[in-house]
Protein backbone atom coordinates (compact mmCIF):
# COMPACT_ATOMS: atom_id res chain seq x y z
CA UNK A 1 0.00 0.00 0.00
CA UNK A 2 0.66 3.99 -0.23
CA UNK A 3 2.79 3.58 -3.91
CA UNK A 4 2.54 6.91 -5.96
CA UNK A 5 -1.21 6.52 -7.45
CA UNK A 6 -0.69 9.70 -9.74
CA UNK A 7 -4.77 10.46 -9.34
CA UNK A 8 -6.71 13.78 -10.55
CA UNK A 9 -9.62 14.25 -8.59
CA UNK A 10 -9.89 14.85 -4.44
CA UNK A 11 -12.62 12.03 -4.74
CA UNK A 12 -10.14 9.73 -5.85
CA UNK A 13 -7.67 10.39 -3.45
CA UNK A 14 -10.78 9.82 -0.44
CA UNK A 15 -11.42 6.47 -2.26
CA UNK A 16 -7.55 5.31 -2.24
CA UNK A 17 -7.84 5.98 1.90
CA UNK A 18 -10.94 4.27 2.33
CA UNK A 19 -9.76 1.23 0.60
CA UNK A 20 -6.25 0.80 2.97
CA UNK A 21 -8.47 1.11 5.61
CA UNK A 22 -10.84 -1.44 4.44
CA UNK A 23 -8.37 -3.57 4.06
CA UNK A 24 -8.17 -4.49 7.86
CA UNK A 25 -6.36 -7.53 9.33
CA UNK A 26 -4.93 -8.48 12.88
CA UNK A 27 -2.57 -5.84 13.29
CA UNK A 28 -2.44 -3.28 10.45
CA UNK A 29 0.35 -0.54 11.36
CA UNK A 30 -0.50 1.01 8.05
CA UNK A 31 -4.27 1.68 8.77
CA UNK A 32 -3.84 3.09 12.86
CA UNK A 33 -1.06 5.16 11.22
CA UNK A 34 -3.57 6.52 8.41
CA UNK A 35 -6.15 7.08 11.47
CA UNK A 36 -3.49 9.22 12.98
CA UNK A 37 -3.12 11.49 10.67
CA UNK A 38 -6.35 11.66 9.48
CA UNK A 39 -7.14 12.88 13.31
CA UNK A 40 -4.11 15.04 13.37
CA UNK A 41 -5.43 16.81 10.03
CA UNK A 42 -9.49 16.93 11.01
CA UNK A 43 -10.26 14.99 7.98
CA UNK A 44 -11.06 11.34 9.85
CA UNK A 45 -14.52 12.46 9.39
CA UNK A 46 -14.06 11.44 6.07
CA UNK A 47 -13.70 7.91 7.08
CA UNK A 48 -15.47 7.35 10.48
CA UNK A 49 -17.03 4.52 8.99
CA UNK A 50 -13.92 2.81 8.28
CA UNK A 51 -11.74 3.80 10.70
CA UNK A 52 -14.71 2.40 13.04
CA UNK A 53 -14.15 -0.99 11.93
CA UNK A 54 -10.54 -0.99 11.88
CA UNK A 55 -10.06 -0.07 15.60
CA UNK A 56 -13.32 -3.01 16.66
CA UNK A 57 -11.12 -5.32 14.58
CA UNK A 58 -7.62 -4.00 16.53
CA UNK A 59 -9.13 -4.37 19.60
CA UNK A 60 -11.08 -8.15 19.20
CA UNK A 61 -7.61 -9.16 18.10
CA UNK A 62 -5.82 -7.95 21.23
CA UNK A 63 -8.16 -9.50 23.53
CA UNK A 64 -7.79 -12.96 21.51
CA UNK A 65 -4.12 -12.39 21.51
CA UNK A 66 -2.89 -9.81 23.86
CA UNK A 67 -0.02 -7.43 23.17
CA UNK A 68 3.22 -9.04 21.61
CA UNK A 69 5.86 -8.74 23.97
CA UNK A 70 7.74 -7.95 20.70
CA UNK A 71 6.29 -4.96 20.19
CA UNK A 72 8.30 -1.95 19.98
CA UNK A 73 7.05 1.34 22.36
CA UNK A 74 5.73 3.61 19.16
CA UNK A 75 3.44 1.18 18.00
CA UNK A 76 2.39 -0.22 21.65
CA UNK A 77 1.42 3.10 22.63
CA UNK A 78 -0.23 4.35 19.19
CA UNK A 79 -2.68 1.28 19.49
CA UNK A 80 -3.46 2.06 23.14
CA UNK A 81 -4.27 5.55 22.09
CA UNK A 82 -6.47 5.20 19.01
CA UNK A 83 -8.54 2.50 21.27
CA UNK A 84 -8.92 4.41 24.03
CA UNK A 85 -9.67 7.37 22.28
CA UNK A 86 -12.69 5.73 21.29
CA UNK A 87 -13.95 4.61 24.75
CA UNK A 88 -12.32 1.37 24.54
CA UNK A 89 -11.76 -0.57 27.63
CA UNK A 90 -7.79 -0.84 27.05
CA UNK A 91 -5.50 -1.99 30.47
CA UNK A 92 -2.07 0.42 30.84
CA UNK A 93 -1.08 -3.06 31.47
CA UNK A 94 0.09 -2.92 27.65
CA UNK A 95 3.07 -1.08 28.86
CA UNK A 96 4.24 -3.74 31.86
CA UNK A 97 6.74 -4.89 29.28
CA UNK A 98 8.47 -1.81 28.55
CA UNK A 99 9.36 -1.92 33.07
CA UNK A 100 12.40 -3.10 34.76
CA UNK A 101 11.79 -5.30 38.01
CA UNK A 102 11.41 -2.08 39.72
CA UNK A 103 8.44 -0.81 37.69
CA UNK A 104 10.23 1.77 36.04
CA UNK A 105 10.50 1.91 32.45
CA UNK A 106 13.78 0.62 30.91
CA UNK A 107 16.71 3.08 30.74
CA UNK A 108 17.41 1.83 26.60
CA UNK A 109 13.67 3.61 25.65
CA UNK A 110 15.48 6.77 26.49
CA UNK A 111 16.92 7.11 22.91
CA UNK A 112 13.31 6.36 21.70
CA UNK A 113 12.04 9.50 20.57
CA UNK A 114 9.23 8.43 18.36
CA UNK A 115 8.44 6.14 20.94
CA UNK A 116 8.40 8.84 23.60
CA UNK A 117 6.58 11.07 21.87
CA UNK A 118 3.93 8.12 21.54
CA UNK A 119 4.06 7.19 24.95
CA UNK A 120 3.47 10.60 26.18
CA UNK A 121 0.73 11.38 23.85
CA UNK A 122 -0.54 7.79 25.12
CA UNK A 123 -0.28 9.02 29.02
CA UNK A 124 -2.64 11.79 28.65
CA UNK A 125 -5.39 9.32 28.39
CA UNK A 126 -4.50 8.38 32.12
CA UNK A 127 -7.64 8.08 34.67
CA UNK A 128 -7.72 7.21 38.30
CA UNK A 129 -5.78 4.14 39.04
CA UNK A 130 -3.38 4.20 36.01
CA UNK A 131 -0.16 4.48 37.57
CA UNK A 132 1.67 3.05 34.71
CA UNK A 133 0.65 5.73 32.70
CA UNK A 134 1.42 8.63 35.50
CA UNK A 135 4.73 6.93 35.58
CA UNK A 136 5.03 6.97 31.67
CA UNK A 137 3.46 10.57 31.76
CA UNK A 138 6.63 11.51 33.80
CA UNK A 139 9.50 9.51 32.25
CA UNK A 140 8.31 10.38 29.04
CA UNK A 141 8.19 14.06 29.24
CA UNK A 142 11.87 14.38 31.47
CA UNK A 143 13.18 12.35 28.35
CA UNK A 144 11.69 13.98 25.77
CA UNK A 145 12.57 17.73 27.47
CA UNK A 146 16.40 16.70 28.03
CA UNK A 147 16.65 15.13 24.15
CA UNK A 148 14.92 18.47 22.55
CA UNK A 149 18.05 20.19 24.24
CA UNK A 150 21.09 18.75 23.49
CA UNK A 151 19.36 18.75 19.46
CA UNK A 152 17.75 21.79 19.77
CA UNK A 153 19.22 22.66 16.24
CA UNK A 154 16.99 19.31 14.82
CA UNK A 155 13.90 19.76 12.72
CA UNK A 156 12.67 17.03 15.41
CA UNK A 157 12.75 18.91 18.25
CA UNK A 158 9.83 21.49 17.12
CA UNK A 159 7.69 18.80 16.91
CA UNK A 160 9.18 17.54 20.22
CA UNK A 161 8.00 20.58 22.06
CA UNK A 162 4.84 20.83 20.30
CA UNK A 163 3.89 17.52 21.81
CA UNK A 164 4.78 18.32 25.20
CA UNK A 165 2.91 21.40 24.89
CA UNK A 166 0.04 20.43 22.83
CA UNK A 167 -0.70 16.87 22.92
CA UNK A 168 -3.04 15.70 20.55
CA UNK A 169 -6.06 14.57 23.27
CA UNK A 170 -5.85 17.77 25.46
CA UNK A 171 -5.79 20.34 22.44
CA UNK A 172 -7.99 22.00 19.55
CA UNK A 173 -7.18 19.81 16.51
CA UNK A 174 -8.18 22.58 14.01
CA UNK A 175 -5.09 24.86 15.53
CA UNK A 176 -2.69 22.05 15.21
CA UNK A 177 -3.63 21.18 11.78
CA UNK A 178 -0.11 23.62 10.10
CA UNK A 179 2.65 21.05 12.72
CA UNK A 180 1.41 18.19 10.09
CA UNK A 181 2.08 20.29 7.14
CA UNK A 182 5.34 21.28 8.39
CA UNK A 183 8.64 19.78 8.84
CA UNK A 184 8.71 16.91 11.37
CA UNK A 185 10.49 13.36 9.86
CA UNK A 186 7.04 11.34 9.12
CA UNK A 187 7.62 7.60 8.70
CA UNK A 188 3.96 7.87 7.63
CA UNK A 189 3.95 7.11 3.42
CA UNK A 190 0.00 7.94 2.91
CA UNK A 191 0.71 11.41 4.51
CA UNK A 192 1.30 13.46 1.12
CA UNK A 193 -2.30 11.95 -0.11
CA UNK A 194 -3.70 12.26 3.12
CA UNK A 195 -2.66 15.88 3.34
CA UNK A 196 -3.87 16.47 -0.30
CA UNK A 197 -7.69 15.37 0.87
CA UNK A 198 -7.05 17.73 4.19
CA UNK A 199 -5.92 20.87 1.74
CA UNK A 200 -8.80 20.43 -0.62
CA UNK A 201 -11.28 20.02 2.60
CA UNK A 202 -9.88 23.39 4.05
CA UNK A 203 -10.80 25.17 0.78
CA UNK A 204 -14.16 23.98 1.01
CA UNK A 205 -14.66 24.96 4.46
CA UNK A 206 -13.06 28.15 3.25
CA UNK A 207 -15.56 28.68 0.63
CA UNK A 208 -18.13 27.96 2.48
CA UNK A 209 -17.72 30.15 5.09
CA UNK A 210 -17.07 32.87 2.43
CA UNK A 211 -20.03 32.50 0.87
CA UNK A 212 -22.12 33.19 4.57
CA UNK A 213 -20.67 36.46 4.38
CA UNK A 214 -22.35 39.67 3.47
CA UNK A 215 -20.55 41.71 1.65
CA UNK A 216 -19.30 45.28 2.24
CA UNK A 217 -20.88 48.40 0.75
Amino acid sequence: MGEEFGLETPADKVKIIKEALSQTRDLCWECLEIIDAAQRLCIDNQFQEEIEAVLKRQYEFINANHFDGDMDLHKAALLFRLLRQQVYLVSADVFKIFLNEKGKFKEELKEDVNGLTSLYEASQLCIHGDEILEEAENFSRHCLKAWAVQNDNQPSAIFVLNTLAHPHHRSVPQFMVPNYFGDKQWTNKWLNILQDVARTDFLKKLNAYAKTKLPYF
